[in-house]
């Protein structure tokens, strides 16, 4: 298969678009893989060619769908360190694009409260551009609710009516 171009892995696999492994070594370094696409968009939206607010509306709207999917269906130790970096570069890439970074380096501005800002709603006066290392754990536990079982739904189970 690698002859073939096609990467081959023993010790974590991608299933349904999604890293399962044998520890959290193998799956940080699978979904890590998997993002470098995402992380080229990022990278692309600096082109000079490409207008600040198009860069901005693409990099709220469509910059983190596979992270999202990623942060619902992989552990959260295994994704702590990838969300950290993909907003770091995300936050490169807002603070580049838009030619804050001097403005963040002023003596007395509060840094916190710009970056804060970035990630309010768009209600609220931000961006809306979440953070994902500020949702790994509720995306995690949102999806494990998600997934239990429903009292109230049959899952082929022959109910009691059925039985009479």
């Amino acid at each position: 298969m690698e002859s073939h171009l096609i990467p081959c892995h023993h010790e974590a696999a991608i299933i349904l678009g999604a890293p399962i492994g044998i520890n959290h070594r193998a799956i940080e370094d699978l979904a890590t893989t998997i993002l470098t696409d995402q992380l080229l968009v990022l990278q692309k939206l600096l082109d000079e060619s490409m207008p600040v607010q198009e860069a901005i509306l693409l990099l709220r709207i469509s910059s983190t769908h596979k992270l999202d999917y990623l942060l619902r269906c992989v552990p959260p130790d295994a994704m702590k360190k990838l969300a950290e970096n993909f907003d770091h570069d995300l936050l490169h890439t807002f603070t580049k694009k838009l030619d804050i970074q001097s403005q963040l380096d002023r003596p007395g501005v509060n840094k916190e409260q710009l970056i804060s800002q970035i990630h309010l709603p768009i209600e609220q006066g931000g961006f809306g551009i979440t953070s994902a290392k500020s949702i790994v754990n509720i995306a995690a536990d949102s999806e494990a609710c998600t997934a239990q079982r429903s009292p109230f739904v049959s899952y082929g189970e022959e109910q009691e009516e059925d039985r009479v």
